[in-house]
């Protein structure tokens, strides 16, 4: 027997066991009965197996109310605890699996005590089918679903209310993976979803908000809670709960940044308002307090909702044939030397800024007071989607933009958009971004309301 991996880890050939160091984060998590989220680990973070395969391969941990499991990205492993001392921690490889290369990035989760995945990617295509894992056999089966649905970035963006027995998705894609279309890329739709356990049925809820897709999208440090997926921006913590349809938030800079200072490589997972969190390397273990029922209701929904069914189909087709008849009653009566009537949306739900359009703004203000435009790159860095792919960059930084201009003008009523865009004189297949100069004196007015 070899000891693997900095006195972490060590394993037996063919990797059929793997004993693991025990300390207090371990013997903490271990006696633990309620869901816990999957909690991610980096290759070779937790074990260094022999097998060459597994060494560049992300880790998971899975615990559920009875038991605690260890998986591998990519395949079928399952290894469960058998045996806990003060100083080891022992897990047996229980499966029979002989696929692997098939779900990479898939969302993992457990469902009292059974154990799924759901989509990932692997043999030169995405999926979006849904694996229980069968202990009978020692195998992974699929569980056949009402539609195939491709959940992008599963972990950061995917959440599963244990309360409900229910999977969020508030994005999918559209995938062509080896079809001849134009274009070939991949498209994001920004639709939220719901996966129905009890019955295995998707249910679409309705368009997935410009602020949501902003705040997912603009951090890699989204944490799955039992109340909804945990963000933050600059300065504040946003709750984004699925089940209520709502977000809810907090301005506390102190918290954000000890949010950004856990380091990736930490053994993490949220429990009972607290991120509970180890450091890989020496055993360190301590708690981050995250008082999620402090935070305040924003103005923001998740999804709009979707209404269906003939009779409101037709409620909502005479309502605006009504309105469209009143409307033109109306104006045929007025005289032609009446001036119009001109209606402001001036709601504050309609001209609030987010975190993400203030900073871009403020970015903008400031480039332009030196005469120069701004990069794409520098968008992107605004915008939290530097290292996105170059489809999801273009798709955020043209919804926040038009978010930005359509604000604009309910203030100011002005024609002319805030932001606006030129070519790169070096490099014409780019667009450099500015606001005018006769222009930032409106822009700071429009970053200082409350």
């Amino acid at each position: 027997m070899a000891i693997m991996g900095a006195n972490l880890s060590y394993c037996q050939e063919p990797d059929s066991v793997l004993v693991i160091k025990n300390n207090d984060f371990f013997k903490d998590l271990v006696k633990k009965t309620e869901y816990i989220p999957p909690i991610y680990i980096i290759p070779n973070g937790l074990v260094t197996p022999n097998y060459v395969k597994f060494k560049s391969r992300g880790q998971l941990l899975l615990k559920t109310p009875n038991q605690l499991y260890l998986t591998f990205s990519g395949g079928g492993w399952l290894y469960q605890l058998t045996k806990t001392t003060p100083t080891e921690l022992v897990f047996n490889r229980i499966d029979n699996s002989e696929n692997f290369n098939y779900n990479f990035d898939a969302f993992y989760f457990s469902n009292k005590e059974n154990i799924y995945n759901l989509g990932g990617y692997g043999f030169w295509k995405s999926n979006g089918t849904l694996r229980k894992f069968n202990f009978t056999d020692k195998v992974w089966d699929v569980d056949p679903l009402s539609i195939e649905l491709h959940t992008p970035s599963a972990y950061t963006h995917i959440w599963f209310s244990s309360k409900e027995s229910a999977i969020y998705s508030p994005f999918h894609q559209i995938i062509n993976t080896g079809v001849i279309v134009k274009p070939s890329e991949s498209t994001l739709v920004k639709d939220c979803y719901k996966l129905n356990l009890t019955t295995n049925s998707w249910e679409r809820l309705g368009a997935t908000s410009s602020e949501v897709s902003a705040l997912i999208n603009g951090t890699n440090l989204t944490t799955a809670t039992d109340h909804g997926l945990l963000t933050n921006s600059e300065s504040s913590i946003y709750l984004i709960d699925f089940e209520n349809n709502l977000v809810r938030t907090q301005r506390n800079g102190s918290l954000v940044q000890s949010l950004q200072r856990l380091d990736p490589r930490f053994l993490k997972y949220y429990f009972h308002n607290k991120i509970y969190f180890s450091n890989i390397e020496n055993g360190k273990y301590d708690s981050l307090n995250i008082p999620l029922d402090t935070l305040t209701l924003t103005n923001y929904k998740i999804w709009e909702k979707s209404y269906t069914g003939l009779i409101v189909s037709i409620s909502c087709l005479l309502l605006i044939t009504i309105l469209f008849l009143s409307w033109r009653i109306i104006r045929k009566k007025r005289k032609k030397t009446t001036p119009p009537e001109i209606v402001l949306f001036s709601s504050h739900a309609i001209t609030e800024l987010s975190e993400t359009e203030h900073r871009l703004i403020d970015m903008l203000i400031h480039n332009c007071k030196q005469n120069k435009s701004a990069s794409v790159t520098e968008i992107n860095y605004i915008l939290g989607t530097k290292n996105k792919n170059a489809g999801l960059q273009k798709k955020v930084r043209s919804d926040i933009i038009s978010s930005i201009n359509q604000k604009y003008r309910h203030l100011t009523l002005a024609e002319e958009p805030l932001i606006q865009s030129i070519r790169n004189e070096a490099d014409k297949r780019y667009f450099e971004y500015f606001i005018k100069l006769e222009m930032c004196a409106e822009a700071e007015k429009l970053i200082s309301v409350k």
